[in-house]
């Protein structure tokens, strides 16, 4: 990661105020078929900020904007909003600092793989065994349909597989994850 890269994502953090723990969420996916919902983004992040005293901060491309925003209009507590205000290595500067990156199957979930950050990926209709994180205290939460993983741009199931995905068990996860085990 270039100096100039991590020296803006220190600055960043600082003009927001975050503190550490820090927790990246990430709602967007290229495909809307990959995203769990806005609500569940939104209970686990008002859940983090309050139960567990972390930084919660959202990122995505321009192109996530409204996912986000969406998101974040249906939480209680106050997130940080960092859509389109990192390019991709300024992305893995600001992953490498944080405790957790919760994520749908994206590039973003790739990219907190490389730089060593623990990953909770939320997976429905494509294959975790395939796409999933690769590193050693990554979780996948998925839904476990007889359907699921289909790999199908369509779904007679009205997406079921991101629907019924709980919040409690995702929150239950990342908060083991941020608080309850230390790499060693």
């Amino acid at each position: 990661i270039p100096a100039e890269d991590d020296e803006y994502i220190s600055k960043l953090l600082m003009n927001e105020g975050m503190a550490e723990p820090i927790v990246v969420m990430n709602p967007g996916a290229k495909s809307h078929l990959k995203r769990w919902t806005a609500e569940g983004f939104a209970e686990v992040a008002d859940r983090l900020i309050k139960e567990s005293g972390t930084s919660v901060l959202f990122v995505g491309t321009a192109e996530d904007d409204d996912v986000v925003r969406n998101t974040i209009s249906k939480m209680k507590e106050r997130p940080h909003n960092l859509v389109n205000r990192t390019n991709i290595r300024q992305l893995a500067a600001l992953l490498k600092r944080a405790k957790l990156l919760i994520t749908n199957d994206s590039a973003p979930l790739h990219l907190g793989c490389a730089v060593g950050t623990k990953v909770l990926a939320i997976f429905g209709p494509t294959d975790p065994d395939k796409y999933g994180p690769t590193g050693e205290f990554d979780i996948v939460i998925c839904a476990k349909l007889s359907c699921s993983p289909c790999e199908s741009a369509t779904c007679k199931f009205n997406y079921e597989c991101m629907k019924i995905v709980a919040p409690n068990e995702v929150f239950d996860t990342a908060k083991l994850m941020v608080e309850g085990y230390e790499e060693g």
